[in-house]
């Protein structure tokens, strides 16, 4: 959906010297407004929460963008430190350093320069995330004194840790072999070795796509989020929070039981 209601403004603030870059969508009027920052799930999903390990373009985030800004919200998406059209040369400028805080302070730089924007309401601030977007945002909303959303909209939020979660989706996809069990058990070595920081040892038997993954959990870019990640709940952070919060789960979202 495009509008007319609404235009765009290039924005960027910086994480270890590197400059996070994102856009704000407003609507075309003198007012202020209420105000949203985009927090965007796993991987390398960008600021439109698109990713180069999923097929197509949908761009959901910058629909949603458009249609906020047509109800009168001003809002706020970014490329994640390691996403976007960036990434490759910020890589190496990362390694080691990306973690739980990290994307704490990343959303800070988000929140600070929303807020900065004339036509925002900074005590009407709210969150929109999704999958694990929604972890950075309850841990946030956590540790912040000022800045603080008055409301968080948890979209895909993941239901279980996120071990068992990623274990259950590869399970999901090999689970029509006859040797699916076998299968799992050098992935549960290797994975109780990531968690000890031990050095993980990937049996040749496993197939490619579970290789790849154990690559990218040990990789020096993604350490020590990774550990930090696969054995974060949720459920345990997010009873915490006293603010408004909506959860919204789809009918088949395979990321919650």
């Amino acid at each position: 959906m495009k509008t007319d209601l609404a235009e765009n403004k290039e924005v960027s603030w910086k994480l270890f010297g590197v400059d996070i870059f994102g856009t704000i969508t407003s609507p075309k009027d003198a007012e202020v407004h209420s105000a949203v920052v985009f927090v965007a799930g796993s991987g390398p999903t960008d600021r439109n929460w698109c990713s180069p390990f999923l097929p197509g373009t949908n761009g959901s985030a910058e629909l949603l963008a458009e249609a906020l800004a047509a109800q009168g919200f001003v809002t706020l998406r970014y490329d994640k430190v390691a996403s976007g059209p960036h990434v490759k040369e910020n890589i190496p400028k990362l390694l080691g350093k990306i973690s739980m805080q990290s994307h704490i302070e990343e959303l800070k730089g988000a929140v600070e320069t929303i807020i900065a924007e004339k036509n925002v309401n900074k005590d009407n601030l709210f969150v929109l995330t999704n999958s694990e977007g929604a972890i950075h945002a309850v841990n946030y909303q956590l540790q912040a004194k000022s800045g603080r959303f008055k409301g968080l909209v948890l979209t895909g939020a993941p239901g279980r840790a996120i071990g068992d979660l990623g274990r259950s989706q590869i399970f999901d996809q090999i689970m029509h072999l006859p040797n699916a069990e076998i299968i799992m058990k050098p992935y549960d070595i290797a994975i109780a070795d990531l968690l000890a920081s031990k050095p993980i040892e990937i049996d040749a038997s496993l197939p490619e796509g579970i290789k790849m993954l154990l690559r990218s959990l040990e990789s020096p870019a993604n350490l020590p989020f990774s550990r930090e990640l696969w054995t974060y709940k949720l459920s345990e952070f997010i009873a915490k929070i006293d603010d408004l919060t909506l959860v919204v789960i789809g009918k088949k979202d395979i990321q919650v039981d």
